[in-house]
C-alpha cells in the first residue's frame, strides 16, 4: 500500500516479520532519503514449557522456554510472572530478563497459581497457568533428610 504525502511516498508491508531478511528494490529517477523501518508488536504466542515446583515450605522455582522465534515479532527484553495465592489472598508479579526464577518470602502450604508472559515493545499473550504449592512448614528438611 502507498500514501502519498507532499514529496514522501509511504510503503507499508504488514506481513513483515522480525528477524527475517528482505530484499526490496525500488527504481526511482532521484531519492532524497530512504528510511525503511519495522514497527515490532508484542509476541503472538506465549513463552513455552512452563514449570514449576518448590524449593521449601516459603519459596518455588518457575522456568520456561521463550516463544518460537517466528511469533516473538522482536527481541524478547523481559518476562513477566504473576502468582496468585490461592489459600491466602495474595498478588505478585515480578519482571525478569532470564527465563527461569527463584521466588521467596511465600506463605508456607499455600497454592500459587503462576503464569508468565514474554514481552518485546509490548507484553504478549499468558502462558497456561499452573498450580505450585509450597511445602508445609519443615516438610523441605525432611524431605532433605530422606525420611
Amino acid at each position: 500500500m502507498a500514501l502519498r504525502n507532499e514529496n514522501k511516498i509511504q510503503l507499508k508491508f504488514p506481513t513483515l516479520r522480525c528477524s527475517r531478511n528482505y530484499f526490496v528494490l525500488f527504481l526511482c529517477t532521484i531519492i532524497d532519503c530512504l528510511v525503511l523501518t519495522f514497527d515490532p508488536t508484542a509476541p503472538t504466542a506465549p513463552p513455552r514449557l512452563f514449570r514449576g515446583h518448590a524449593t521449601s515450605s516459603v519459596s518455588l522455582e518457575l522456568s520456561w522456554l521463550p516463544p518460537p522465534p517466528n511469533v516473538t515479532n522482536g527481541l524478547v527484553r523481559q518476562y513477566h510472572v504473576q502468582l496468585i495465592g490461592l489459600d491466602i489472598t495474595d498478588l505478585q508479579t515480578y519482571i525478569v530478563s532470564e527465563t527461569s526464577v527463584g521466588i521467596s518470602g511465600l506463605h508456607a502450604y499455600n497454592r500459587y497459581e503462576c503464569s508468565v508472559v514474554a514481552m518485546t515493545v509490548a507484553v504478549g499473550p499468558s502462558s497456561a497457568p499452573i498450580i505450585v504449592t509450597t511445602f508445609q512448614d519443615g516438610q523441605s528438611q525432611i524431605l532433605k533428610a530422606g525420611l
